[in-house]
This record gives structure tokens, C-alpha cells and sequence, in this order.
């Protein structure tokens, strides 16, 4: 697999950063004339916790696991007679 460099990440977040800015300070706007305060918003958001099954993090669990013990248990069928 190839890793993707920081310089490049880098250089595409500077790219987008003022865009981000410009969006963030305009909800920030759209939020206050509704009376609500966008750093109230983020500190909730920042605190909001979610877990994460392991098979949801492409580990290549199952939801019941099993398909790790099918995995270390597979051998050759054996032919039937």
C-alpha cells in the first residue's frame, strides 16, 4: 500500500484552509442571528463520544467475530467418499 506524503496533505489542506474559513466564519454568522453560539456548537461536538466496533474500522472483524475463527480454522475439505 502507498502512503500518501504529509507534504502533499499538507499542501491540499493549505489549499482549502481559506475556503474552510470563510465557510466556518459564515455559520458562525448564521448561527448567532438564530442566537445560537458557534462556540457552544463546537464544544459539545468536541465532547461527543462514539464507538466504533472493530470490524467497523476495516480490521476485518465480523460483527460477531466469527469470521476471524472460520479464518484460523480453514483448512482443506477432505474428499468424500
Amino acid at each position: 500500500m502507498t502512503m500518501i506524503s504529509t507534504d502533499t496533505i499538507d499542501a491540499d489542506n493549505e489549499k482549502a484552509h481559506a475556503a474552510l474559513e470563510a465557510d466556518y466564519d459564515h455559520l458562525g454568522e448564521v448561527l448567532a442571528r438564530r442566537g445560537v453560539d458557534i462556540g457552544w456548537v463546537k464544544d459539545k461536538v468536541a465532547a461527543y463520544g462514539v464507538a466504533v466496533p472493530s470490524w467497523g474500522v476495516g480490521t476485518g472483524g465480523t460483527i460477531t467475530g466469527v469470521g476471524q475463527v472460520l479464518k484460523q480454522k480453514k483448512s482443506k475439505p477432505s474428499k468424500l467418499v
